[in-house]
């Protein structure tokens, strides 16, 4: 047999940090000094993350055993304490409501569901035993069920399973609350169509057309538009449309004075209107971590960056 070490959490003669059922069981365990320290779970979990003053305090708990004993142990321990606190917040955030708009049920033919992918008929719509084995798939998370959707064409699906990946810091994806798509028959949803036809019409022009002095037709025609549409949520300035604000996005949020999710708020994110507009295939090689993501030669174009290709 072997004796718990209290504080340290761990047994004198493995040194091993015991499998959560065992921790549940040390008298007055490290976990348990840490988070009465901080004044209990919900304490933590108020606050989200533990604070600095927590931290420093599980750090000073530590350094008798550190003065004391092996320094790499007491580190050790203090990150398991640490972590599992954090564990702990996490864990204790609800999971967040997830209304839906209405449309699968409304239309039976699925035409106001994403159904890419999938097999469809010559109308484009979608078929149903190909949509109800793709659900099955979602619900259960069994990847024979994955394997088991039809596919419309040679083109698998892309990372299907993702969404039930479980991360490793941090809430999981249910946690956070998404408010619902706007319905199909909506007019906030046709206005997003106007905006994206104009999109497509104007792919050609340059980006430096897109400013308040500009002369392009297509652009102050797009602009006029799409002022007319009081549905339409994207980002304003002085009231309005302008070339310079044409474009650019907004982020739809749940309003957290509603418990159901259902009530989005959109909301134009910080810089979204600073600066000129530029295009997200930038001809340079972008930084990401210890790795670059290349430029993409054949998106490159005289049109696209003029003042880039002199």
């Amino acid at each position: 047999m072997h004796r718990d070490r209290g504080s340290e959490g761990e047994s004198q003669t493995t040194g091993r940090v015991p499998s959560a059922p065992q921790r549940a069981h040390i008298p007055d365990g490290g976990r348990r000094r840490f988070l009465g320290a901080a004044g209990g779970v919900a304490a933590i979990a108020a606050a989200g993350l533990p604070s600095l003053a927590v931290v420093g305090g599980a750090t000073r708990a530590h350094a008798g055993e550190a003065a004391s004993g092996d320094a790499h142990l007491a580190f050790r321990n203090h990150a398991f304490v640490v972590r599992s606190a954090v564990a702990d917040a996490d864990f204790a955030v609800a999971i967040a409501p997830h209304p839906v708009n209405g449309d699968e049920q409304k239309y039976p033919n699925l035409i106001g569901s994403d159904t890419r992918g999938l097999p469809h008929d010559e109308r484009g719509e979608v078929d149903r035993a190909a949509f109800d084995a793709a659900l099955r798939a979602y619900t259960s998370g069994d990847p024979a069920d994955f394997e088991a959707i039809p596919l419309g064409g040679k083109r698998k699906q892309l990372n299907p399973i993702g969404s039930l990946a479980v991360n490793l810091t941090g809430c999981i994806g249910p946690q956070f609350a998404i408010p619902p798509a706007p319905q199909l028959d909506s007019a906030t949803r046709a206005s997003e169509a106007v905006e994206l036809y104009w999109q497509s019409l104007l792919r050609d022009v340059p980006l430096s057309e897109l400013t308040n002095d500009t002369k392009n037709k297509g652009v102050l025609a797009a602009v006029d538009e799409l002022n007319k549409l009081a549905a339409f949520e994207g980002p304003r300035k002085d009231g309005g449309i302008t070339p310079e604000t044409l474009f650019r996005g907004t982020a739809l949020y749940v309003d957290a004075a509603d418990p159901s999710g259902r009530t989005g708020r959109y909301v134009t994110p910080p810089g979204t209107l600073t600066g000129p507009y530029i295009s997200q295939f930038l001809p340079k090689d972008a930084p990401y971590g210890s790795q670059l993501i290349p430029a993409h030669p054949h998106r490159r174009s005289r049109d696209r960056f003029p003042h880039q290709l002199r």
